[in-house]
């Protein structure tokens, strides 16, 4: 089973799909915790960033588009409805698109 933190609004996301990666934060979470929903983020890319650095700066979308997740049996919380993947990471932002699809 995987730990992850205790999901709270505000709280950075990201949102798994097969190796690609995309930001979110967590706008509103059910009082059982164990629903939550997300809003993408944007990013923009760091030329500046350090080897060991993040590439990217995250930054809040209002107004984005919104996405649901359950907790489930397996400690991981799953995007409602996404038929492949669909996991979500909690505590951290992340943007990755495999380069090779």
């Amino acid at each position: 089973m995987n730990e992850q933190p205790k999901p709270e609004v505000g709280m950075g996301a990201s949102r798994g799909y097969g190796s690609d990666s995309y930001p979110a934060t967590i706008v509103k979470v059910s009082s059982s915790g164990k629903t939550l929903w997300i809003e993408e983020d944007d990013y923009t890319f760091n030329p500046k960033a350090g080897e060991h650095e993040d590439k990217y700066i995250y930054s809040r979308r209002p107004g984005g588009r919104q996405f649901k997740y359950t907790l489930r049996q397996d400690g991981m919380f799953r995007e409602v409805g996404a038929r492949r993947g669909g996991t979500l990471g909690i505590g951290f932002r992340r943007f990755y698109n495999d380069p090779c699809f």
